[in-house]
């Protein structure tokens, strides 16, 4: 498990880890990669309204 050397993209990692020859099996990985990435993800929306606020923005954001 794990990156291999050969892995190049994204699209190809995920295909490795989770597609297999078992549907079912790849169905419930597909399910709970989604759930995972979803709880993973955060979205933000800043308004900003001077650019010369915006570099500070972004490393408070970091």
């Amino acid at each position: 498990m794990g990156l291999k050397p050969k892995d190049k993209t994204v699209s190809e990692i995920l295909n490795r880890l989770l597609i297999s020859k078992d549907k079912e099996s790849t169905k419930n990985k597909l399910h709970f990669f989604i759930l995972y990435f979803r709880l993973q993800l955060r979205l933000i929306e800043v308004e900003i309204e001077e650019t010369k606020d915006l570099p500070m923005v972004f490393e408070v954001i970091k």
